[in-house]
């Protein structure tokens, strides 16, 4: 049995799940490393090392019987779009031997760029695409350099978890704001809870947050009264949110962490 493939998202690299026991190939975040071809080869090396094994056996076992390749994706530059596709092009030819496989393509409904690339993916080749909207809420994988964005409309609780100094705030936070302008009016509502829990803030991330707190001020009203909780560590941490939200005029709650 071939062990599965477990690679952790990056600033820059994707986190990978391949895992044939519960039938998972899924690859999901920023894809932009600095070495494209030594980071797919891995990947590549051990879906050619998969099919050896199960081929000697007759047959690709899953978990669900099923090759599907998931792909989740808020960004990838144009090197890494070609590793993406040899990826794609390896699950093909897995169709083409009579497998049941195809691809899921994640794309978030404010997104076009994304749904016109997968549209793009999907005309290269033959193997079956699924295109999938994320219509709801927003979910981004913390790194080392950025936090968890997790944004659940089901529970009405939306929070940034963790360090913000990414090497280019404007294009992590984009998303993020996007989300909140073209979906705050629908999603946010009386009783919404934001939870802002950062650490280590760089100067290009706080012009990013003052963005956020702006565009959260004019959802905020009378009848959609939403609460916003902001965590700090110490008195410097507490002062850097203070001046933050300088002239916003939200209900914000500031809480001592442990």
């Amino acid at each position: 049995m071939i062990a599965s493939l477990f690679v952790k998202p990056t600033e820059t690299s994707p986190k990978v799940v391949f895992d044939p026991k519960q039938g998972i190939f899924e690859i999901s975040g920023e894809s932009k490393p600095a070495d494209c071809r030594e980071f797919f080869g891995k990947l590549m090396s051990w879906l050619d090392e998969y099919k050896k094994v199960f081929i000697k056996r007759k047959k690709l076992v899953t978990g669900h019987g099923k090759l599907n390749l998931t792909l989740k994706l808020d960004y990838f530059n144009s090197t890494s779009a070609v590793y993406l596709l040899e990826v794609i092009r390896f699950f093909e030819r897995l169709w083409e031997e009579m497998y049941n496989a195809k691809v899921l393509w994640y794309y978030q409904e404010i997104d076009e760029d994304m749904k016109e690339t997968g549209e793009e993916f999907s005309s290269l080749v033959k193997l079956p695409f699924e295109m999938i909207v994320i219509n709801e809420g927003l979910l981004i994988e913390a790194t080392k350099n950025t936090p968890l964005v997790n944004f659940d409309v089901k529970k009405k609780v939306f929070g940034i978890n963790g360090k913000s100094f990414p090497e280019n705030a404007d294009e992590f936070y984009t998303p993020i704001l996007q989300w909140i302008e073209v979906k705050g009016n629908e999603y946010v509502k009386a009783s919404s809870v934001f939870n802002f829990h950062l650490a280590y803030i760089n100067t290009a991330s706080l012009k990013a947050l003052r963005r956020m707190l702006e565009l959260l001020e004019k959802l905020h009203s009378a009848s959609v009264h939403f609460e916003i909780n902001w965590f700090y560590a110490d008195e410097e941490e507490l002062e850097e949110a203070r001046d933050l939200a300088v002239n916003i005029s939200l209900p914000i709650k500031y809480h001592l962490t442990d």
